[in-house]
Formats: structure tokens, C-alpha cells, sequence
């Protein structure tokens, strides 16, 4: 199996020159693309519906003017609380301060220290000949993001033609201050449902979450063979900002690796990755569990 090598941003911040763990790349010999074959609806699985205050009673003498009155008080309120679960569905859904994995404010590549997570943003690829993804090592973020937000963590490239290219977070990983790869280790993410985050970009991503029974155990897991099949999501992105979660529940193999459960207290890594032969550019920015 190919695998590319991952490049970690930030850890080069803390003295570290290269990234660890490898990615869920999918084995190219088998000819996977990274984001598989099966694709899924975007995470804010938004349905809701509102009422629709219709009436058709008419007013005749003063009781039924009242009645019709009370009925129209009655079809309004109805309406208004209608419209106001619509707007809690299809609107953004606040993230806990304390479960922010990062919003990029700080302008650095370190992850937030909050609810015991460490680690740093990086980059990673298949390495391809000739080809290119942006911001090189080290991962810096970038200006702009959704609303008011001063950075975004954003990725170009093209020319990747094996497994394709992406970007991550490690979530239990202090680095290797004399320049190593740092040791990724397990997080117990088992309190929470899933991960929301902001995006936007060009093309579909395959949303990863490494838990310990599919990452190389050089790399810090416990997977001895065919590793890296992560259970994941495929969320096709817009040009416009939205919100987008993926759930805990809905992640699945893509089927060409060990097959492994899904164990949220082993959860490592988060990545996010475009498939092979793909011009992208997608950006990424307040990134937490709900």
C-alpha cells in the first residue's frame, strides 16, 4: 500500500521538522480515490418545517369574530414557534467554548488547550511527482474565515494523482521537541456525538476520524496490517461558509482495510481529505465536538 508522508505543521513550531502518522490514504493499488464510493448528505441535517398558519373560517357575529380571532391568535403562535424550531435546525449550532478543538483565532497552528487535547495542525499528501499543496511545512493558518473570524486553516493544491491530499489535527499529540515526529496518542472523545466545523470550498472532502484500531502502531495505534481505513463521512462543501457536522454514529470504513469498530474513547486524529486527481481548495475554521 502507498502511503504519503504526513507533514505536521505546528509541531515545527515546537521544534519538530516532520509529521507524524500516516494518513488514511486507502490502499492505491486497489485503486481507492480517499473519499470512497459511497456518498453522504452534509452533517447539518437540517429538516425542519414550519406551520403553515393557514385558516379558513370566516367571522360572522360577534362569537365567531372572537373565535376567529382566537383561532387566528392560536395559527400565529403556532406559526411563531413553528418558524423558531425551523431556525434552531437549519441555523448554526453554537459549539461549547469548552469543546472547541480549535477556531484559529490565535493565529498559530497549536490546537486549543481545553478538555486535555494537545496538538497542532499539519498537512499531508501521496507525495505524487511534481505535485503541490499549500501552506508548506510548516502549517501556518490563514487569513479570513466565516463572518468576523481573523484565520481559517486553508489548503490548495493539485497534481496528486495516487490517493490524494488533506489536512488534520492530532488530538493527544505534545510533540517531539528535539524534531521528531512527536508520539500520537489516544483521546477519550466519548462524551460527545460527533464534530461540527465551519468550511467552505471546491470540492467534496471525506471527513476522517483515526481511532487507535486503524493507525499503524509505529505511529502510535495499535493496527499491525492494512491499516488506515479510517471511519469517516464524505461532506461535499460549497463556495459559501456553512456548518457542517459529522456524527459519531454515521461514520463508516471504506472497506479496502482491516475492518475495525469505531471506538470514540481511541479517537486520535481528525483529518480532512480531497480525493486523487483533484484541483482543490477548501478551508476550515471553528472546528469542535457537540
Amino acid at each position: 500500500m502507498s502511503k504519503g508522508t504526513l507533514r505536521m505543521g505546528l509541531l515545527c513550531a515546537l521544534g519538530l521538522g516532520g509529521v507524524p502518522l500516516g494518513c488514511d490514504a486507502g490502499d492505491s493499488s486497489d485503486g481507492d480515490d480517499g473519499l470512497g464510493g459511497t456518498g453522504v448528505n452534509p452533517g447539518d441535517d437540517s429538516n425542519g418545517t414550519t406551520g403553515d398558519g393557514s385558516g379558513d373560517s370566516s367571522p360572522g357575529d360577534g362569537a365567531d369574530s372572537a373565535d376567529s380571532a382566537d383561532s387566528a391568535d392560536s395559527a400565529d403562535s403556532a406559526d411563531s414557534a413553528d418558524s423558531a424550531d425551523s431556525d434552531s435546525d437549519t441555523g448554526d449550532q453554537p459549539i461549547d467554548p469548552a469543546n472547541m478543538i480549535d477556531d484559529l483565532e490565535d493565529g498559530d497552528a497549536l490546537i486549543l488547550a481545553a478538555g486535555g487535547r494537545r496538538g497542532a495542525w499539519y498537512s499531508y499528501n501521496d507525495e505524487s511527482a511534481g505535485a503541490e499543496q499549500l501552506p508548506p511545512e510548516p502549517f501556518e493558518p490563514t487569513e479570513g474565515g466565516p463572518d468576523a473570524s481573523l484565520y481559517m486553516a486553508q489548503t490548495t493544491g493539485s497534481g496528486f494523482t495516487e490517493w490524494g491530499a488533506g489536512i488534520g489535527v492530532d488530538l493527544n499529540n505534545e510533540g517531539d521537541p528535539d524534531g521528531g515526529d512527536g508520539v500520537r496518542m489516544i483521546y477519550d472523545a466519548s462524551a460527545y456525538q460527533g464534530i461540527r466545523f465551519h468550511a467552505r470550498g471546491n470540492a467534496p472532502i471525506r471527513v476522517k476520524l483515526l481511532v487507535d484500531a486503524i493507525v499503524p502502531s509505529a505511529a502510535g495505534g495499535s493496527c499491525a496490517e492494512d491499516c488506515e481505513d479510517a471511519h469517516g463521512k464524505i461532506v461535499p462543501l460549497t463556495e459559501e461558509w456553512a456548518q457542517y457536522q459529522v456524527s459519531f454514529a454515521e461514520a463508516f470504513q471504506e472497506g479496502w482495510g482491516a475492518a475495525a469498530d469505531f471506538d470514540p474513547s481511541t479517537l486520535m486524529s481528525i483529518q480532512f481529505q480531497v480525493s486523487a486527481d483533484t484541483d482543490f481548495d477548501f478551508a476550515l475554521d471553528q472546528i469542535g465536538f457537540y
